[in-house]
């Protein structure tokens, strides 16, 4: 026995995809003011964390991740 092809609807039963309509469009396009938004909320401590690191850096760093993590986590072993 062969495999059975899989019958599609047509195409009547679908709307179209507006991607300026997505959730993720959206998240994308706050993305850079939400960074920003971080990066001034947490300088003091990111600065704190910075030297404490200089005065006592770790002698291993172990990233954990999956998806698009993971390609933050490698970015960071850069």
């Amino acid at each position: 026995m062969g495999v059975q092809p899989v019958t599609a609807l047509p195409h009547s039963h679908f709307q179209p995809l507006v991607a300026e309509a997505t959730g993720m469009f959206q998240e994308a396009g706050e993305a850079a003011r939400v960074v920003a938004r971080q990066v001034a909320a947490n300088a003091r401590v990111a600065a704190a964390i910075g030297e404490r690191l200089r005065a006592s850096p770790p002698r291993a760093v172990v990233t954990c991740a999956r998806g698009s993590s993971d390609h933050a986590a490698t970015f960071a072993k850069y």
